[in-house]
């Protein structure tokens, strides 16, 4: 139960630290959570991770996708799914290429 609780502490912390003024802060936090995947204690952490895919910062903005990846791979949802649909349809070039990738490679999963 004690490592439950600090699990979701570290969350908490995490998710905080993807509102930091730093973006490699953000970068760092992304990336954390996406290693956590399945482990995620909320949607909470997969909805920041969302609202990252349009933090001004593009290397933060790729870092999101990819750990929204990470997290897909392990464990696809339809709400997964649907965001990087969506993000096909993003400004960035390089959220548009991995939404691509990873939609690819959750496809051959779901098959």
């Amino acid at each position: 139960m004690g490592e439950k609780l600090a699990t979701e502490q570290s969350i908490n912390k995490l998710i905080d630290a993807l509102n930091n003024v730093d973006p490699m802060v953000r970068k760092t936090a992304c990336r954390v959570l996406g290693n956590m995947g399945e482990k995620l204690a909320s949607n909470q952490s997969i909805t920041k991770l969302i609202h990252a895919l349009d933090d001004p910062d593009s290397t933060v903005r790729q870092v999101a996708c990819e750990a929204l990846g990470d997290i897909a791979r392990k464990a696809p949802t339809r709400e997964l799914i649907s965001e990087f649909i969506d993000a096909l349809d993003n400004v960035d070039p390089m959220i548009r290429k991995t939404a691509c990738q990873l939609l690819g490679t959750m496809g051959e999963k779901l098959a």
